[in-house]
């Protein structure tokens, strides 16, 4: 089961991809990317990736 934040946007609380990154800083935010992680990458794994 995911936790959706916003069901209007259907962005998931966690990604399967990110959730344990050591460069992960907060929800889509990573040390990684200047401003939030792309829902390309955050959404991989998801049943609502198409």
């Amino acid at each position: 089961m995911s936790i959706v934040i916003g069901r209007s946007l259907g962005i998931p609380r966690y990604s399967p991809i990110c959730t344990d990154c050591a460069r992960l800083i907060g929800f889509r935010r990573c040390q990684a990317f200047d401003a939030e992680i792309p829902l390309a990458i955050w959404l991989v794994g998801h049943a609502t990736n198409n």
